[in-house]
């Protein structure tokens, strides 16, 4: 998903010069992250939140079209990255701990993710997007607006100065499907696209009040089973 993300936002429409997806698993949670850096004089901030919804509308697509070979090779790859042996001591002995600082201790995290990427199906990949994406939502979109007053956004004009258009060629040739998929690519959306996007906000003006209205969960750990062993008592 990583890479769809940054070939979509950052290399085709250019949206800013850091675009990235993040994996998170923070007491037994799962989450994950999209994150993107624009240039406040070319895209705000609800441009940015509308393009990552609607990638992950495009994703889902993606995914429908995509073989089987491709799918098989693409999890080829994510388990050659899992199961190949770390070139530095740093990297090793930051895995290490990190699962000391979590207190889960499971040292060949790895190798089980990679055994189960095994059995995963392109079905099931498909489910898990519809269910994460659009069923069971449960998002928190940060938005950091650095642009002074009266900056405008490409929506309104482009660099040459002229409204832009969606029939222009750049929006043509950005359109154009990806070879081998029946999906389009992700376009620049038009003024009024842009204006007429709704959804469902809530403003967090109060982090204290926000936390009182959140459901707090049991802290959930995978621990390994662990044998401790007496050393200090001598067998006679």
């Amino acid at each position: 998903m990583g890479e769809p993300f940054f070939n979509q936002l950052r290399t085709r429409l250019q949206m800013g010069y850091s675009v990235s997806l993040e994996s998170h698993q923070t007491f037994g949670m799962t989450g994950f992250s999209l994150t993107v850096h624009t240039q406040a004089n070319k895209f705000s901030a609800k441009e940015a939140n509308i393009y990552i919804e609607t990638f992950l509308s495009w994703f889902t697509q993606y995914m429908n079209v995509m073989e089987e070979t491709s799918f098989e090779d693409r999890i080829s790859e994510m388990i050659k990255s899992k199961v190949s042996p770390t070139l530095a001591m740093d990297d090793e002995a930051n895995q290490m701990w990190a699962e000391i600082l979590i207190q889960e201790y499971i040292f060949d995290r790895d190798q089980r993710a990679a055994e189960m990427m095994k059995q995963l199906t392109k079905g099931e990949i498909i489910s898990f997007c519809h269910n994460l994406f659009f069923r069971n939502v449960r998002k928190l979109s940060i938005q950091v607006e650095g642009n002074p007053k009266g900056t405008s956004s490409t929506s309104d004009e482009n660099k040459d100065g002229e409204e832009s258009d969606d029939d222009s060629s750049s929006a043509s040739e950005k359109s154009a499907p990806k070879k081998g998929s029946s999906v389009p690519n992700m376009t620049l959306l038009s003024k009024s696209a842009i204006a007429e996007w709704r959804e469902e906000i809530k403003a967090v003006q109060s982090t204290d009040e926000f936390h009182k209205e959140c459901k707090l969960s049991p802290v959930f750990k995978m621990v390994t089973k662990v044998v401790t062993i007496d050393v200090t008592n001598k067998v006679k």
